[in-house]
């Protein structure tokens, strides 16, 4: 019963845990500015909403207008104490992609003369190129359109495989 009540606790615990979750970027490359990529997308569960809309939004930054909303949520909930949950899989890929699949593929880190003008390279917290780029495991690529989508979804999960499977039985 003891066991029982605490595993219930822990469950609770986690539940009240705000997470802030997407594709981690670093503003010009300062880790201590980090923020999740809105064009990716990013995921907030109740609690991380419920911090943002009662003791963020109201207090921090009212009157800022400004297009790069994915930093000013970053930034009011860093003086909330919430700082983007590394999404990375469990050998570094990332799940959540400012672009398409292709893109990150072919995507090479810049020679020294175009560093200072890819804000890509100066942005990304432990860029991986090629195939090491995207997991296996990804959440979403931004400028993807549905037909894209639905074929990524089929490469991710196998479905083609399988559906040429059943094609020929």
């Amino acid at each position: 019963e003891t066991l029982a009540q605490e595993l219930e606790q822990q469950q609770q615990q986690r539940r009240q845990t705000p997470l802030f979750l997407g594709g981690r970027l670093a503003q010009n490359g300062n880790m201590s500015q980090m923020f999740n990529d809105g064009g990716a997308g990013y995921v907030l569960n109740r609690a991380a909403l419920k911090r943002l809309v009662v003791d963020g939004l109201p207090h921090y930054f009212p009157t800022v207008r400004t297009q790069s909303a994915e930093i000013m949520i970053s930034r009011i909930f860093a003086q909330l104490g919430i700082f983007p949950y590394d999404t990375r899989d469990s050998v570094g890929e990332e799940r959540f992609h400012p672009f398409l699949p292709q893109q990150h593929y072919k995507y090479r880190i810049p020679n020294d003369d175009a560093k200072g003008k890819d804000w890509y390279y100066q942005y990304a917290v432990d860029l991986k190129t090629g195939l090491e780029s995207c997991s296996v495991q990804s959440v979403s690529f931004h400028y993807a359109k549905r037909d894209a989508m639905k074929r990524i979804h089929a490469l991710l999960y196998d479905q083609c495989r399988k559906q040429q499977q059943k094609q020929q039985q």
